[in-house]
């Protein structure tokens, strides 16, 4: 028998109740499993498709480079603000899913503007709209994705897996249909559909029960998570490797059309980490109890170094391409690893806020530091001179780390008693 659920994202008063219909599913189809599952397989395949191709699509508007690496830079830039005050907000009321709904809904709206405007200055603006409520999605769905692994005794990584391969469906679909002759506008079409169907999909996401009034913690319990310094010097590693990351996020594409050969090695590059990510995020739990996680961190690190330096020496397509198969250290190790390590090091609850603090600090602050650098070095001496810099950033990211395994035998951060 099909019920009725009302959702009301405002006042009464000022807005419209929309009813939805549900209608009693078979038990497979209930499984939580698949329904986090469908949402980051279809919220992944939309960001394959933009993260690698609206560099070229704005430099196909005239954009220069330091132009291009702003507009990079605007969601990171509002990621710093952005997800601390959307994390606080979900360990308040504990309804991490509902918070979720909203942040995507506002994410998919706002994303329709761009079809409208051209100029550095109006995208500037509505990607700025925009970042207010996509910079959160991130670390919403992490919370979301770390309980029901608890609840199911899984891995993470495993829950995590489907995004990576809608990315790859994204970024290598979108690429076979540029060379078959789609224009980069196209981009956009792909990208609002997508992040619709994304949030039509958080809908049927499991909804947890509200946390009790005295396990809901205070600003100032959630300010003690700075006070913790091998936290503090994990935020500075994962800042520097994100920063070092944007070089990928950025400058791929424009490698590819710089080394003048086939706009598929895009794809085929994506594909290639991707295929390593998924690898090593389903089995990363047995691989951490081979090797501790700061050392597997490290090891993430340097193969970074190599990548970077590698992609920026090779002159060939089919090289530069094979290199982007470090991706699976380079991003889905460290991305998992950096979970497990705030599950090791924060208490329940204030997870969703730790995870903001790694959104904000880590991924925003890391991406603004990056796509300013990349972009600078862009316009200096192309995208060899960007892959370089990032080569550099990760190398300095290997010091907080080394910071961070020895403070690690300092005690948990723990919520002190109102």
């Amino acid at each position: 028998m099909p019920h009725f659920t009302r959702l009301s994202l405002c006042p009464p008063s000022l807005c419209v109740e929309v009813v939805f219909v549900h209608v009693r599913t078979p038990v497979p189809f209930r499984n939580a499993t698949l329904q986090i599952a469908v949402f980051f397989l279809i919220y992944y395949l939309a960001q394959g498709c933009l993260i690698p191709y609206l560099p070229p699509y704005y430099k196909s508007l005239g954009l220069s480079g330091s132009e291009l690496s702003m507009l990079s830079s605007i969601a990171p830039f509002i990621m710093i603000f952005a997800p601390p005050v959307w994390g606080f907000l979900s360990d308040r009321s504990g309804r991490p899913v509902r918070t979720l709904q909203i942040a995507m809904a506002g994410s998919a709206l706002l994303f329709l503007p761009l079809f409208a405007v051209h100029s550095g200055a109006g995208l500037a603006a509505v990607l700025a709209c925009q970042a207010l409520f996509a910079t959160a999605i991130t670390s919403l769905a992490d919370t979301v994705t770390v309980a029901e692994a608890l609840r199911l005794n899984t891995d993470y990584g495993r829950l995590r897996v489907a995004g990576s391969l809608g990315y790859v469906v994204g970024a290598y679909g979108f690429g076979a249909a540029l060379a078959g002759g789609y224009g980069l506008n196209h981009v956009l079409w792909i990208g609002a559909i997508g992040l619709a169907f994304a949030a039509v999909s958080t809908l049927a996401l499991p909804q947890s029960k509200p946390v009790t009034a005295h396990q809901a913690p205070s600003f100032r319990e959630a300010a003690q998570l700075l006070h913790n310094g091998a936290f503090v010097a994990f935020l500075i590693t994962g800042m520097l490797h994100w920063a070092a990351l944007q070089s990928y996020y950025l400058l791929y594409a424009l490698r590819i059309e710089e080394l003048n050969v086939s706009p598929q090695f895009v794809g085929i590059g994506i594909a290639a980490g991707i295929a390593t990510e998924v690898a090593l995020m389903w089995s990363f739990r047995n691989l951490l109890q081979r090797l501790p996680l700061l050392p597997f961190l490290a090891l993430s690190i340097v193969s970074s170094i190599l990548r970077w330096s590698l992609t920026a020496w090779f002159s060939s397509g089919a090289a530069v391409a094979a290199m982007q198969a470090l991706h699976g250290l380079t991003f889905g190790v460290f991305y998992v690893g950096s979970i497990a390590y705030l599950e090791q090091s924060i208490p329940p609850p204030l997870r969703a806020t730790g995870r903001a603090l790694l959104a904000s600090i880590s991924l925003g602050l890391g991406a603004v530091l990056g796509n300013l650098i990349a972009g600078r070095l862009l316009d200096y001496g192309g995208t060899s001179a960007g892959y370089y810099g990032a080569a550099g950033l990760d190398i300095l990211a290997l010091i907080p780390l080394a910071a961070c395994a020895l403070l690690a035998t300092s005690r948990r951060i723990k919520v002190v008693p109102r």
